[in-house]
């Protein structure tokens, strides 16, 4: 049964509604992201905090939406698993920058996982994809950005590696 545009959704309606549950995600992530960010110092934290505000601005904004007006779409049930997958693999990506394994391994490895999800099972191509991906937004972020990326046990080899 579509949920109305017209009439304000209930409570168990608006629970199965994927917007309900992507504007909450986004909101405890925006909010988790901007009290991240707070602790950068003033030169570095202007852009975290925007990028964390509107996440947490635009989070909210869809959260209200959902509830207010029951808009959205129905909660695909199939597909949860995949996303929270994709979840894991984002959330073990930053648990190895902590661990100070380094931006491009991390994001070596996170690139591959997500390109095995995406249905890429030639191994070949997955490291292809993987290292240019990785390669990519290394030198988009230290070259051309001059972001000075987490310190690693590789850091000997390059900045941030």
């Amino acid at each position: 049964m579509p949920l109305s545009s017209s009439s304000p959704a209930s409570s168990g309606a608006a629970m199965r509604n994927v917007d309900f549950w992507v504007g909450l995600i986004l909101t405890g992530a925006g909010g988790y992201a901007l009290f991240e960010a707070s602790g950068f110092d003033a030169a570095s934290r202007v852009f975290p905090m925007a990028v964390a505000s509107l996440l947490l601005v635009l989070g909210f904004m869809l959260f209200l939406n959902c509830i207010i007006r029951g808009t959205g779409r129905p909660l695909p049930l199939r597909e949860i698993g995949l996303v929270l997958l994709c979840v894991v693999l984002v959330g073990g990506w930053a648990l190895l920058l902590k661990a100070r394994l380094g931006f491009a391994l991390s994001t070596f490895l996170l690139q591959l996982g997500l390109a095995w999800l995406a249905g890429e099972r030639q191994p070949l191509r997955l490291v292809a994809f993987a290292a240019l991906i990785t390669v990519v937004t290394y030198l988009i972020f230290v070259v051309v950005l001059d972001v000075r990326l987490p310190r690693s046990i590789l850091s000997f080899i390059a900045p941030g590696l």
